[in-house]
């Protein structure tokens, strides 16, 4: 990680930056061709859903992909190049003396933030995924067993995964002395 300076420049990031705006957009454009409005006369109640007749297995598929794309693709992104820098932190050598307690000290911070980050955002993430693979490979329990509980979990869940967002400022102020006193 610490090798790839030359890799990291403007250039690179705004190509990147496209090409996830890109592929984000075409991801959610397909809403735009299924959500449908739906009125309930019964309870007198409207809603705005999806609807993927006459083929289910679309939905299936498109809820895989986002699953890969959403969270399977970006939790690698971060924890492959996080597990280097910690590898690659702890490889370094230490000299001996007074300042080793110091050194072993910011190591074990920097490696600390680095589990947390990684480990909340794949703690606020999974539980939205995986009701998305539930009601995608096993929609009968939803729909036949739908509850209080079920709604709430969902939105739970929703909340939780927006709410990684705003965590890692947090996160970075509560662990990173360097983070503070750049503030």
């Amino acid at each position: 990680p610490l090798s790839t300076k030359h890799i990291r420049t403007p250039i690179v990031a705004l190509v990147i930056s496209v090409v996830i705006w890109i592929v984000s957009c075409g991801v959610a454009l397909q809403m735009f061709f299924v959500y449908t409005v739906r009125n309930y006369t019964s309870e007198d109640v409207t809603v705005c859903s999806d609807d993927w007749a006459p083929n289910y297995d679309h939905r299936r598929i498109y809820f895989l992909c986002l699953f890969l794309i959403g969270y399977i693709i970006p939790l690698i992104s971060i924890a492959v190049p996080s597990a280097l820098l910690i590898r690659q932190l702890w490889s370094l050598p230490v000299t001996e003396g007074p300042g080793l307690r110091g050194s072993n000290r910011a190591k074990r911070r920097v490696t600390r933030l680095v589990i947390v980050i990684v480990g909340l955002f794949f703690a606020c993430w999974f539980p939205m995924h995986a009701i998305w693979m539930s009601v995608n490979w096993n929609p009968e329990s939803w729909s036949r067993n739908y509850s209080y509980w079920h709604y709430y979990s969902r939105m739970f869940a929703q909340t939780l995964a927006y709410a990684n967002s705003a965590m890692n400022p947090v996160i970075y102020a509560f662990l990173s002395t360097q983070f503070r006193k750049g503030f």
